[in-house]
């Protein structure tokens, strides 16, 4: 009689046992998979991973509030010995950016958007002369990140080094000769979604021990 009960309680025993490790499992799965979810949604609300070209706009006015904070992130960017070299031209002229977007074939943005950024730098400002295209690339990424963070779109149009594009930009604003025109961003809200494709590819990353 006692050897029966105590059979009956193992299993029973057992049978606890097991309901309680599928529990923990199915919850430590649950959590796992919450805190990969987690992650994916971070990146996706990470700016970084919301730029994309934007080259359409709603007529919708950017803020002044959400300039400043471009411009703020603009200057925040680093620079060759620190010589932050830029100058920032803004207009929402729209002669004056369908002017500007004249400087080059695939420009034609410059005029469908509700704001212009126009980059430049100055020449008297450069410590370090062979580096002002790698100063202004990173304050004008900067830029972009930025506008993607505020929900607003931009596009990189390409104006230095070529001269032609150089040129048009500095008659079009008169620019004095020490002031250089680097790139112009269209700045606005997108006409529709874009989601940014991922480009992630481990074959080109190389560790070197």
């Amino acid at each position: 009689m006692m050897n029966t009960i105590f059979v009956k309680i193992s299993i029973l025993l057992f049978f606890l046992a097991a309901v309680c490790g599928i529990t923990v499992a199915v919850a430590a799965g649950k959590k796992q998979i919450t805190e990969a979810d987690k992650n994916m949604t971070t990146a996706a609300e990470d700016p970084v991973f919301l730029r994309t070209s934007v080259r359409s706009f709603t007529p919708q006015k950017v803020e002044q509030e959400k300039l400043d904070k471009l411009l703020r992130a603009a200057m925040a960017a680093p620079s060759a010995g620190n010589e932050q070299p830029w100058e920032f031209y803004i207009t929402e002229n729209h002669d004056v950016m369908e002017k500007l977007s004249r400087a080059d074939r695939y420009a034609s943005p410059a005029a469908n958007a509700p704001l212009l950024l126009i980059l430049c730098y100055d020449k008297n400002k450069l410590l370090y002369p062979d580096f002002p295209l790698i100063d202004m690339a990173c304050c004008a990424e900067n830029i972009m990140i930025e506008a993607a963070g505020l929900g607003l779109g931009t596009v990189f149009l390409s104006i230095a080094p070529i001269p032609d594009r150089m040129k048009t930009v500095s008659t079009v604003l008169n620019l004095p000769d020490n002031i250089v025109p680097y790139v112009l961003i269209p700045v606005g809200y997108p006409s529709a979604a874009q989601q940014q494709e991922d480009r992630y590819d481990a074959n080109r990353i190389h560790v070197i021990k």
